[in-house]
């Protein structure tokens, strides 16, 4: 079960999506292909996300037993399985 203590509010949404320019993101979307989204996740998320990080890392999050589709069955370690293993945690 995910933890909830992680999710994000719906009025923290709400006031941030009523704050948009739309016409200013969609430029600035344009030009570099992504967005900066600044205090959206609290503080203790972010901590949170930082140790998850910190623990993948370093091995202690094994991810390697789940989507052999992302290339978990090989016998080598690369930036691309990194980049997978950091999508589990992240879209489990």
């Amino acid at each position: 079960m995910a933890d909830k203590s992680l999710a994000i509010e719906d009025d923290v949404l709400d006031k941030w999506l009523n704050s948009l320019d739309i016409a200013a993101v969609k430029e600035s979307f344009s030009k570099q292909g992504y967005l900066k989204i600044e205090e959206i996740i609290s503080e203790q998320c972010v901590k949170r996300y930082s140790s998850l990080y910190d623990k993948l890392l370093s091995g202690d999050i094994d991810t390697s037993v789940h989507r052999h589709d992302l290339g978990s069955h090989g016998n080598y370690i690369s930036k691309i399985s990194i980049i997978f293993s950091t999508l589990m945690i992240l879209l489990p």
